[in-house]
């Protein structure tokens, strides 16, 4: 899902401190560390990505890096590593270009007008040099980028020289510069420059700003509140004592009340109070007032979840491969219906067409279409959804064809040009060859992941179930394929690969993974099959994953695609109940795991149940997962208890947190309308669909907007670490949206 393309990348990094009004006063361009399969971050100096990509580009002249970027260690002068520009040409001129990390774009904008750009630099022998800067601005389209040359140049000598740029006159030299999607830095020769060879040390590369971050003061959910249930708004702390509820219809005051003692947050970084408005039930339009700050307008209505239960599903209609879409004003042809070439062997092509892109790229992973697809396959058994088992036979159906013949499950497809966004204007644009990733890092032969077969066989058995009472054809065919998949599972008794599957060079794409074990996807799947069919086997099966299977919050960065095993648990209570059998460790474990929820919620006035080293990429869907289990607590433990903190957490969602901002495209005044995809990049129309949910803030790559976790946001079109889509979020969303309608509409119909 994720490709890098670039030379050299770079990190920018600040100091964490307590609670600040400003921005980080200096922004560093480094590397990443690439350690145990995890990104770290190198405060100072760079070190290069293991795969050592490097590229020519036009005439420019890149650096030879076969054994990576070129550093010394320890060697400048504040005793970092530091980038060595070493080499000749024969063109005229040379060029070497630093790019973000993840090919993510700066904004330095918010750093205007005190910016500076420092670094410092010699040479081995007296070398001119320009410093100049681009951008990558996808809401300007054409051109994608534009370069921003300092006029002065710079004379490189053998002593470490500092060098500062005022970036408010860099910036002004073309007046369609966007500040805000700064994105490469880049080095290059002067006309004046007769050497034909350099070799060019530079450390410490950074801007300096001392402007100050905006705090939105009321922070409440944009959207709607339901009648029946609480209601509340956050306020930063010491502006007022009370706060008042104001009818937007009639300016009066429908409630003033106090507000709570104040409180320190973590994840904010400040001290916040809460205004609870709850006995208003009025249907109506409102606003909050503290002092002399008003918050965005919300309404209170009987079903505020309607309509959003069903924009969270077309998502997926919007998401499809292979067919011609139409919906309300967004159109493209079908796509991506050539045969895919086996990576581990070019000369068999199979047929993978149909199911969902991934997410903003064309991607489409195993992993994450079957877990779409059992959230939706839940979605339509717990909450009778027949449209939601409907969009599951898409992700079902292309499951099947990437299945090889002995029941393994190929991991993901790709195209050759992974994004392509400069140039594609939909899906049917990204022509290029598609590949079948079924080889890894370190591997010839082909790999299909137990994790992901597993995950398959679980939602095929599940399926064939739902569709057994509807269409047996359907239902036939499913169960055959869970059947297969479950023989490939007994074949490969250990989790294979051993440590989840690796991307190789050049895949076209990030993969899902690593993954810790698959004892949670085999649960899935044996208790899927254990529902489906009743036969003993599948229910020892089951018992031999008990010990290595527990309910709670997911641990390897909390993300749920990699620890599935509260869908395992659901599985098997739902199958315990329909088999008459209780065996089974996992009802205590649920309502201990809900009341830890419901303590983590009670603790944290925005609703972030966290902390705040979990703000990471992909955060906002943690937390639609979060609330899909204490919906499915509700609903198997039938304790009904747990529905007032998937509310809370919807509130967040749609703008009670600390960016004031609502995380679903169309729900909000203040909504994501740049949300990271590369057909909405392109289409011409200056609006992206409603019922998009925007992964979020992000404090690993974007540390750099703000002191505070999770004000790490912004809703830029170039920022997949914060503002992607992708089809296992909005899945989550789909079915928490859906279950507090279901809900609501029970409660206005019997007033219970």
């Amino acid at each position: 899902m994720r490709a890098v393309f670039f030379l050299v990348f770079f990190q920018l990094l600040f100091s964490h401190a307590i609670a600040s009004e400003s921005y980080p006063d200096q922004i560093y361009f480094n590397g990443m560390l690439w350690n145990q399969h995890e990104y770290k971050p190198l405060k100072r100096g760079f070190s290069h990505y293991p795969y050592s990509w490097c590229y020519s580009y036009e005439s420019d002249v890149f650096l030879n890096c076969t054994e990576g970027v070129p550093l010394k260690k320890e060697s400048g002068p504040d005793q970092g590593s530091v980038l060595h520009l070493k080499g000749e040409h024969q063109t005229g001129g040379w060029r070497a270009a630093i790019t973000l990390a993840g090919w993510v774009t700066g904004d330095i904008k918010r750093l205007l007008p005190s910016a500076q750009l420092i670094l410092h630099a010699k040479a081995a022998h007296n070398t001119p040099i320009h410093i100049g800067i681009s951008d990558r601005s996808f809401q300007r389209h054409e051109p994608l980028k534009l370069e921003a040359i300092w006029p002065k140049t710079l004379t490189l000598t053998p002593n470490w020289q500092t060098f500062s740029i005022p970036l408010a006159e860099l910036s002004q030299l073309h007046p369609q510069w966007d500040t805000a999607n700064t994105f490469t830095l880049f080095i290059e020769n002067t006309p004046q420059d007769e050497a034909n060879h350099f070799d060019i040390e530079i450390s410490d590369i950074r801007i300096t700003g001392r402007e100050k971050e905006k705090v939105p003061i009321i922070r409440v959910n944009q959207h709607a509140y339901a009648n029946h249930a609480k209601k509340q708004a956050v306020i930063q702390a010491s502006i007022a004592t009370s706060a008042q509820l104001i009818d937007v219809q009639t300016s009066e005051v429908a409630l003033d009340k106090v507000l709570s003692q104040a409180r320190y947050e973590t994840a904010s970084q400040e001290w916040v109070q809460t205004f609870d408005f709850s006995e208003v039930k009025q249907a109506g339009s409102y606003f909050v007032r503290v002092a002399t700050h008003h918050s965005e307008s919300f309404k209170i209505t009987k079903r505020p979840m309607q309509q959003l239960a069903k924009d969270s599903l077309d998502f997926f209609y919007l998401q499809r491969a292979g067919i011609d879409i139409s919906h309300e004003r967004w159109h493209h042809k079908a796509a991506h219906l050539k045969k895919a070439q086996l990576l581990s062997n070019p000369s068999t092509h199979i047929d993978v067409s149909g199911g969902w892109y991934d997410a903003g790229d064309f991607g489409r992973y195993a992993t994450t279409t079957a877990l779409s697809t059992g959230v939706l396959l839940l979605l339509s058994e717990v909450g009778q959804h027949d449209a939601a088992l409907q969009e599951a036979k898409v992700g079902l159906d292309w499951l099947i064809k990437m299945q090889a013949k002995d029941g393994g499950v190929y991991h993901k497809v790709a195209s050759e040009s992974g994004n392509k966004q400069q140039s594609s204007s939909g899906p049917e644009q990204n022509t290029h060859q598609l590949y079948v990733i079924d080889r890894m890092l370190g591997s010839t032969g082909s790999a299909k992941t137990t994790s992901d077969t597993a995950l398959a066989a679980a939602v095929w058995a599940t399926a064939a179930r739902l569709w057994k009472r509807k269409n047996l054809v359907f239902s036939e065919k499913y169960k055959k394929s869970a059947f297969k998949a479950w023989a490939y599972l007994k074949k490969h008794p250990r989790m294979y690969p051993a440590r989840g599957f690796y991307d190789p060079p050049n895949s076209h794409g990030g993969s899902y993974g690593p993954d810790i074990s698959d004892y949670d996807e085999r649960l899935w799947a044996a208790a899927s099959l254990w529902h489906l069919t009743g036969q003993e086997k599948y229910q020892h099966a089951m018992s031999a994953q008990f010990n290595h299977v527990q309910a709670g919050i997911p641990h390897n960065k909390r993300h749920p695609w990699v620890e599935v095993d509260n869908f395992a648990i659901y599985a098997t209570l739902m199958a315990e109940k329909d088999q008459q059998q209780s065996f089974s460790p996992y009802p205590a474990q649920l309502e201990r795991y809900q009341k830890e929820l419901q303590h983590r919620l009670d603790g944290s006035p925005h609703a972030w149940p966290l902390d705040k080293k979990d703000v990471v990429w992909a955060s906002n869907s943690l937390l639609a997962y979060l609330a899909l289990d204490l919906l499915m607590i509700d609903h198997l433990l039938k304790q009904n208890t747990a529905q007032e903190g998937a509310r809370r957490i919807m509130d967040y969602l749609l703008g009670m947190n600390p960016m004031a901002y609502s995380y679903i495209s169309g729900y909000g005044t203040r909504s994501v309308k740049k949300f990271f995809h590369s057909w909405f990049h392109h289409d011409g129309i200056d609006a992206v669909p409603s019922g998009f949910l925007a992964g979020g803030p992000n404090a690993e790559q974007g540390h750099w907007l703000s002191h505070a976790p999770l004000r790490c946001y912004r809703d830029e079109k170039s920022d997949w670490f914060s503002n992607e889509v992708a089809i296992n979020w909005n899945a989550a969303l789909a079915f928490v949206s859906h279950m507090l309608d279901h809900s609501d509409q029970r409660f206005a119909s019997t007033g219970l």
